[in-house]
């Protein structure tokens, strides 16, 4: 896990003649410009998302989480100022939901064009959620999600070494030197994977999980799937964000998790349905995200219902959280405001308050440093960091040691 906040945004569109058109056989059309059936197009990893920036109708710049939790083809945008500048003319309205059990009202724009390097999709449906509090604080890094319009139509290579994406043409394809090959099913759009975990008793459950490229957690285990599937003793209550809003989720580590021929060991999985929040509609609370994936280069084709896997330079790296008991946003100013103090936590012991304002981190300024370096700040086990606080227009200097919290 790479966050206090962990991203689930698997999407869903409530039931009309638009809903079905988003579930069904991708609209539009597109143009490849890729030389012998395949195109590179470079990423971000922020948070564990991949970003994919792109020109929407031929001019603005957005930025995308490229997610297999995203079953409509097309894609979806938050009403941000720079959305609202550009005065779409929208078709009508839907509602949608996901991680969180909310469903929103969603403007619809159709017919829009939305272009990558050496890929351009055209005459395609996008929905627009509002940019409301939750999604202004915590989906900072990025504009919106794409999800099926990329996977219906290509096998898709993540190299999370180089961040590049290789889009390939299914006929294209050559699976030699690709990895470890899995199965896998797609359900109303959205790719399943059985998978192995082993709970703190040593009891190893065969779970059929949602592959989902939109979480940014390991794994999460549903107890209302099966009643042996319970937390180990020593769990956190942290909180989680999706499109349906925010919500608590349970966190705890398994003895290991198998995919395929590998295994890790000591994974944060999150339990139960607080796991995801109720989710509207919901196929299944279990799944599959990237604090394990990015672990792999790998490769997803629909068409031919499979993943393979291989092994990458993170494959090793332990499972952490953050170890402070700090959660905390970013305001307009690049400040980490501190939401709220996990108890029994180093912030807790040292007297961190809600709505302290930390501006420095050993006399860096919180705006310097980004958001992946912030997270691996707090992920050092005995690291002591200085903290310069604002409180009540009063500059106090803290000292934080680092500890896990499970």
């Amino acid at each position: 896990m790479k966050n206090q906040i962990v991203f689930l945004m698997l999407i869903l569109i409530s039931a009309s003649v638009f809903a079905q058109q988003m579930m069904g056989p991708p609209a539009g059309d597109y143009v490849f410009k890729g030389e012998d059936g395949v195109i590179e197009i470079p990423f971000q990893l922020i948070q564990n998302h991949v970003i994919l920036t792109a020109d929407l109708n031929g001019g603005n710049s957005v930025k995308l989480v490229l997610d297999t939790g995203m079953p409509a083809h097309g894609a979806m945008l938050y009403k941000t100022k720079q959305i609202e500048d550009l005065n779409l003319k929208f078709s009508g309205q839907a509602m949608v939901g996901g991680a969180g059990g909310e469903l929103k009202p969603a403007d619809i724009l159709m017919g829009a064009s939305l272009s990558f390097p050496g890929l351009e999709f055209n005459g395609i449906d996008i929905v627009i959620l509002p940019h409301d509090e939750i999604s202004r604080r915590v989906f900072t890094s990025h504009d919106g999600v794409i999800g099926y319009s990329f996977f219906s139509r290509f096998v898709m290579e993540f190299d999370f070494e180089k961040m590049i994406l290789k889009v390939i043409e299914p006929d294209k394809f050559d699976s030699t030197g690709k990895g470890t090959e899995i199965p896998i099913e797609i359900v109303h759009n959205s790719p399943f994977i059985t998978c192995y975990p082993t709970l703190q008793d040593g009891t190893r459950k065969t779970v059929k999980m949602i592959l989902d490229m939109g979480g940014t957690h390991a794994v999460s285990l549903d107890s209302n799937e099966d009643e042996k599937i319970v937390p180990p003793s020593k769990t956190l209550i942290r909180k989680a964000a999706g499109i349906g809003g925010e919500f608590d989720v349970i966190q705890g580590r398994i003895k290991s998790f198998e995919i395929g021929n590998y295994k890790l060991n000591n994974v944060i999985a999150s339990f139960s349905d607080l796991a995801m929040g109720k989710m509207q509609g919901s196929r299944s609370n279990s799944n599959l995200g990237m604090e394990i994936l990015t672990r792999f280069n790998f490769t997803i084709d629909y068409k031919g219902t499979r993943i393979f896997l291989k092994p990458n330079i993170h494959f090793d790296r332990a499972f952490e959280t953050n170890m402070s008991g700090i959660r905390y946003y970013r305001d307009e100013n690049e400040n980490l405001v501190v939401e709220a103090i996990i108890d029994d936590s180093p912030a807790f012991e040292i007297g961190l308050r809600a709505t302290d304002i930390i501006t420095k981190i050993d006399g860096k300024t919180s705006a310097e440093i980004d958001t992946n370096d912030l997270i691996e700040i707090f992920q050092h086990e005995g690291k002591t960091l200085e903290l310069t606080i604002k409180r009540d227009g009063i500059e106090i200097m803290k000292k934080l040691k680092l500890r896990r919290l499970i």
